[in-house]
């Protein structure tokens, strides 16, 4: 009986000092509830997985340690500018003292998403003009795909934002110049060699002398195939070296010069970012999504995909 009464009193105690204890640990919890709360709504979402991918403010609490090697904190870059895109001889002097290598003004443009440095182009205003930094590369020109339905003057058109004729008619002839592989004067010089050594009884004279015309032409617009223009200087010196032209290496100039004409554009078509300017720029100020060039003939405007320009004469628009 005695026994019964023992390990009955022995459960019921032990019962009783559960019950206290489990009360007595919940204070703790009880008292500050808040601190049982995730710090932050991603992190809580996730079931407070978040160790391994705490880059935002929260990680000074999931994550302490590692900030210190987050890619972002405490790092320089260093890029340097090559020699196209900077003249390295240009100097300034300032009291006395003599700078080289200045850049004139330095302009960033929002190109992707993000908010470091990595989602922002880097315009550079040089002695040599207009310049971009991708974060990869320097550019000083833009570089278009083209399609077989466009023409280099629908091209600056559109690019620059421009109608009047005489603008298009003087950028694309800029353009032209920065495509095509040989000078307008070199260009100019095969052409009259060779005309000039034509004899009076050639029987396709007034015809090669068209063809020469047309390509003449074309050369402006960036529709001269250079690789076989380079067929007509060769038939050219191999035919000059005895000083006269057989009537069979003047059909093969002839042929070649035929075919030197292309229907299209280059696959590629460059245009610097120098030819919008028809004065030098003396004032630059950038948002996150354009900037703004002043120059003493009016103001410029670039959204990261077209350009604008107002000239002094017309109104100008906020920004």
């Amino acid at each position: 009986m005695f026994l019964r009464k023992l390990i009955v009193f022995s459960l019921t105690a032990i019962l009783v000092f559960a019950m206290v204890s489990d009360t007595v640990a919940g204070v703790s919890n009880a008292a500050a509830l808040f601190l049982r709360i995730a710090p932050g709504s991603r992190p809580a979402g996730m079931g407070e997985a978040y160790v391994a991918i705490a880059d935002d403010a929260t990680a000074t609490h999931w994550n302490p340690a590692g900030l210190g090697t987050y890619p972002m904190s405490d790092s320089w870059h260093e890029v340097k500018i090559p020699a196209n895109i900077f003249n390295l001889t240009d100097s300034v002097e300032l009291d006395g003292v003599v700078a080289k290598n200045i850049l004139k003004a330095i302009a960033p443009l929002k190109s992707g998403s993000g908010s470091d440095f990595k989602a922002y182009d880097l315009w550079v205003l040089t002695s040599k003009g207009l310049a971009r930094y991708d974060n990869k590369r320097w550019n000083d020109q833009e570089i278009f795909n083209t399609k077989t339905n466009q023409t280099l003057k629908s091209i600056v058109t559109s690019y620059f934002g421009i109608t009047e004729t005489d603008v298009v008619n003087a950028m694309a002839k800029k353009v032209a110049d920065a495509n095509n592989k040989r000078t307008y004067e070199q260009f100019s010089k095969l052409k009259q060699d060779i005309l000039s050594q034509i004899p009076e009884d050639y029987e396709f004279s007034e015809s090669l002398t068209n063809m020469f015309d047309s390509l003449d032409a074309a050369y402006y617009s960036c529709l001269i195939n250079w690789e076989r223009y380079i067929k007509i200087e060769n038939e050219y010196n191999e035919g000059i070296k005895d000083s006269t032209f057989t009537e069979k290496e003047l059909d093969k100039i002839n042929f070649a010069v035929e075919k030197a004409k292309s229907r299209f554009l280059p696959e590629e078509l460059k245009v610097p970012y120098s030819i919008i300017f028809d004065s030098e720029p003396t004032a630059v100020t950038s948002s996150d999504n354009d900037f703004a060039f002043g120059t003493e003939n009016g103001l410029i405007l670039f959204n990261g995909k077209r350009w604008q320009i107002f000239n002094t004469g017309e109104q100008l628009p906020s920004v």
